[in-house]
């Protein structure tokens, strides 16, 4: 906890005094496109932490097996994590979104409803969050016969699909919110009425863990 202490004090010290911010390291497990090791930055919700609170504190994603994680987080030497502390471990809860995130797919604006009972359905390519090609996100686009293309973010995704260099992107029911050229996507595009994942998304904090920024804000 002598450590965990110090972390947190640090961070306030950085954050207040207007020096570089020193990370603060969030535990989480490999399930894409939401959090994996694989994918540029750690996925969809260290996204939405990092823009709500880029200016408080620094994130570190650390990834570990589930039994790992949940051991870690038994022995009370964590400070954040994404990965959801049993019963009997006290913790606090911070959502990041005021709703369920809803993941599914952006097409080009058309009068039609935006559906599908099976991925096969589809055809052409969808651009996705780099990840490993076996993991069962990704496999499931594979599977279905639909090209994939990587991307590095969610916005090249869209941007990808607003100059029709792919027939669909992966992303959130609030990327279009987010992304610089609001007007013109919301415009162009829809999202679909289908849903592939469907979560809260919360960061859970050790009580004794008090990172500057996060208390203020909420």
């Amino acid at each position: 906890m002598l450590m965990c202490r110090y972390v947190v004090m640090a961070v306030f010290l950085f954050s207040t005094e207007g020096f570089a911010k020193t990370p603060v390291e969030v535990i989480a497990v490999e399930y894409p496109p939401f959090s994996s090791s694989d994918i540029p930055g750690g996925g969809l919700t260290f996204d939405l932490l990092r823009r709500q609170y880029a200016e408080s504190f620094s994130v570190k994603p650390l990834f570990l097996p589930p039994a790992r994680a949940a051991k870690l987080i038994a022995s009370n030497q964590w400070c954040a994590s994404f990965y959801p502390p049993g019963e009997q471990v006290p913790a606090l809860k911070w959502p990041l979104s005021d709703h369920m995130i809803k993941i599914g797919l952006y097409r080009l604006k058309q009068d039609k409803p935006f559906s599908w009972a099976k991925l096969s359905e589809l055809s052409g390519s969808v651009a996705l969050l780099r990840t490993r090609t076996e993991s069962p996100f990704a496999r499931q686009f594979i599977d279905a016969g639909l090209n994939i293309v990587w991307v590095e973010t969610p916005d090249q995704g869209i941007e990808m699909l607003l100059k029709q260099r792919v027939n669909y992107s992966m992303g959130d029911d609030q990327l279009i919110s987010r992304y610089q050229h609001h007007a013109v996507a919301s415009n162009s595009l829809q999202f679909s009425d289908t849903v592939l994942i469907e979560t809260p998304v919360v960061l859970f904090t050790h009580p004794s863990c008090e990172i500057s920024g996060l208390m203020i804000q909420k």
